[in-house]
């Protein structure tokens, strides 16, 4: 009698199997076997400090990586600048005004419509990914990102959670380099488009769970 094989597991078809986020909540992303925070950290011009200050810094980020028993990852992102909310935040204003303010406004939005057509600008973000298995629980998770969080602040470097729609925005950015100016994450959601590609509907036709919560 010949041994039986094990059974495969069913295909997951769905986006969230494609790119193995299973859900994005709380400003928290669970994926199948782990939940993962994400801080967004500030800079600092490393190539202005004096000499003493540099071996202060690197010191002092050696002592936290070697401190921590858990383990991180640094992220940084590329992007290309988009000022399409800027803009309309200046145009909404722009509105409220008259006469010769109002001429002043619209030459300053011609000129950045302008600036940006023959311009490319990139800003870089940097990003600490914690994480820890889901059997651990959310709380364990909350203790080692603050444990990052304080040991960053020692550095003088400040970091905060991203929030639900800051995390779906930089998953987007991952999967859409070249169109996510074009086709940027907010427009996908105001066209309806967001639920159809992130949701796997049931057999029974019930709705699925949603992506971003």
């Amino acid at each position: 009698m010949s041994p039986q094989k094990p059974k495969k597991k069913p295909k997951d078809n769905s986006t969230q199997g494609f790119i193995g986020v299973n859900n994005i909540r709380n400003g928290l992303i669970y994926t199948n076997e782990q939940i993962v925070s994400v801080l967004d950290v500030s800079c600092i011009n490393y190539h202005l400090l004096s000499n003493d200050e540099q071996n202060l810094i690197e010191d002092g980020f050696a002592r936290m990586m070697t401190s921590l028993a858990f383990p991180v990852q640094i992220f940084i992102q590329t992007r290309r600048l988009d000022l399409t909310d800027a803009a309309q935040e200046l145009r909404v204003a722009a509105s409220k005004l008259r006469g010769v303010l109002r001429d002043y406004s619209q030459d300053i939005l011609d000129h950045l419509a302008a600036w940006s057509t023959i311009h490319t600008t990139f800003i870089r973000r940097t990003l600490m990914v914690v994480s820890c298995h889901e059997k651990e629980g959310t709380i364990e998770l909350e203790r080692r990102r603050g444990m990052v969080i304080d040991n960053l602040r020692r550095l003088d470097l400040n970091s905060r959670p991203l929030s639900s729609e800051e995390l779906a925005d930089i998953l987007y950015i991952i999967y859409n380099k070249t169109r996510a100016n074009t086709a940027r994450l907010q427009h996908a959601r105001e066209h309806g488009f967001f639920a159809p590609v992130v949701e796997k509907r049931p057999k029974n036709n019930q709705r699925g769970d949603r992506f971003v919560s």
